[in-house]
């Protein structure tokens, strides 16, 4: 299993990690800069920029796949 993301921002005293989850789209929780204004625009660029690419392989599941079990996966994914 995949370890989850966390905020990059590191301790000036101990120099280990954040153990926050960052902002959706972000690379900093809200403690470290996540509730900036420019921030949290960054992060919602981030997240935009990701919807052609899945619904480009969300399309070519759909329609290029011979496994139904993909086609209706990729279906409910759309939806």
């Amino acid at each position: 299993m995949a370890e989850p993301l966390r905020c990059t921002a590191k301790s000036k005293s101990t120099g280990k990690q954040c153990r926050n989850l960052p902002i959706v789209g972000g690379t900093v929780c809200v403690q470290h800069g996540g509730s900036i204004p420019a921030v949290k625009a960054a992060a919602q660029r981030r997240m935009i920029s990701m919807i052609d690419p899945a619904l480009h392989t969300l399309y070519r599941a759909l329609f290029e796949s011979e496994e139904w079990s993909q086609k209706v996966r990729a279906a409910l994914g759309i939806l």
